[in-house]
């Protein structure tokens, strides 16, 4: 009696069987939406151009707390010696949620007005391992010793921040790490990289410094041959052993890191998945039955169409 719309008829005459069939259909349009835009989305992370080269980079943990630098240093040239790899990097952090933020100021004397920045302490092969794109100024160099204890590099945003004009107009600026009331490191500006993605998508891109400090590093960036990716895990290891014989050997791929971040987002995604073809098959089946109502409501109707000629279809 719903179906044929003789019960529950609105003022016009609109069964309820209409109604439950429309409600079904905007239903199964909505997740079929949602699931097109959560996948645009996820395919957004996983596309984006984050300013710098993610792909082909095995990140190394490194004893924290490693005073003996010159260790440090003959380890990475010894990793770099190895043709199945291209260049070795330190740093203070790995992209996460959370990269720690200091004090910073253009060397103004009021150490009150200091500006907070995400910070990372970075040796002289960390830009150029990252394949970050240097927009203004130079990137560290061992040809300048200078670079070690009096060179900051920027991104723009810090740039923007510091209310500086452009990056080219931050060369060559007085800059100071701070701490509360103490000048921890004073120096200036001696390049501004393009903004990168080290913190996940969700949040915009923060004002940034990097800067040299061999006694924060924490992680190494090994960039490989793709070619050998299968060989490069055991180089790699051997060579640590070998320098880091009480250190357990920890690794994971640059890549897989990052899209370690983005979790909930692709538990989301496939959520929908599931729940759209589960309504795009509840609604076929629907279709299915209103048609096989349909069609023996109208038999007699069929039978005179096809009668003065009407085709099957």
């Amino acid at each position: 009696e719903v179906l044929k719309g003789k019960i529950f008829k609105t003022s016009k005459k609109v069964s309820l069987g209409k109604v439950l069939v429309t409600l079904q259909f905007v239903v199964s349009i909505v997740l079929i939406a949602s699931t097109i835009l959560v996948n645009r989305q996820l395919s957004f992370l996983q596309n984006k151009n984050l300013g710098f080269d993610k792909e082909n980079v095995v990140l190394l943990t490194i004893p924290k707390n490693e005073s003996d630098s010159a260790k440090l240093e003959t380890f990475k040239t010894t990793l770099a010696s190895d043709p199945s790899i291209h260049s070795v990097a330190a740093s203070s952090s790995v992209p996460g949620p959370v990269i720690p933020i200091n004090m910073v100021n253009d060397g103004n004397p009021d150490l009150a007005k200091a500006l907070s920045m995400q910070m990372l302490f970075t040796d002289v092969d960390f830009v150029r391992t990252m394949n970050m794109k240097v927009v203004a100024g130079r990137d560290f160099s061992k040809d300048f010793p200078t670079d070690r204890t009096e060179g900051f590099i920027l991104n723009e945003e810090a740039v923007k921040k510091s209310g500086w004009k452009s990056p080219a107009d931050a060369i060559g600026r007085n800059f100071q790490w701070l701490r509360p009331g103490t000048v921890m490191k004073s120096g200036k500006v001696i390049g501004v990289v393009q903004d990168f993605n080290i913190t996940p998508l969700k949040s915009a891109v923060q004002p940034l410094v990097m800067h040299i400090l061999p006694q924060r590093y924490q992680y190494l960036y090994v960039r490989f041959d793709q070619s050998k990716t299968d060989n490069v895990i055991g180089t790699i290891e051997k060579k640590f052993n070998e320098f880091y014989a009480k250190q357990s050997f920890e690794y994971s791929f640059l890549d897989d890191t990052l899209a370690s971040m983005y979790k909930s987002e692709k538990k989301l995604g496939a959520i929908f998945s599931y729940f759209s073809f589960l309504a795009i098959f509840i609604a076929c089946l629907g279709i299915l039955g209103l048609s096989l109502y349909s069609i023996q409501q109208r038999v007699k109707e069929i039978g005179i169409r096809k009668v003065i000629g009407a085709s099957v279809p």
